[in-house]
């Protein structure tokens, strides 16, 4: 049984079909975005390790505040955090999806 839904409409008030966006109609209203791509000419991977790795040295900055600063009697963050954390983020939010 072959059904086919007919994607074209009659009439004025029907939207324009086949017509493609590009990528920076997507993000032209996003600033970083536009001065990551558009400005600067970066290449996704560079704007992927960018996101990666300015995280990476944000916490490893507080980490080192907190254990050879502030000292080692205060425990800010523990394992069962860690292990929390890790289950919220491959566990629990793609299965809200």
């Amino acid at each position: 049984m072959d059904v086919g839904l007919s994607t074209q409409q009659e009439g004025p008030e029907s939207p324009t079909i086949g017509t493609t966006l590009s990528a920076q109609q997507f993000y032209q209203y996003d600033p970083l975005l536009v001065l990551l791509k558009n400005k600067w000419r970066l290449n996704n991977l560079w704007i992927i390790a960018g996101a990666i790795v300015t995280p990476g040295i944000v916490f490893s900055f507080w980490w080192f505040w907190v254990e050879y600063v502030v000292g080692s009697k205060v425990q800010i963050w523990i394992p069962a955090d860690t292990v929390s954390a890790l289950l919220q983020t491959f566990v629990i939010f793609p299965l809200l999806k």
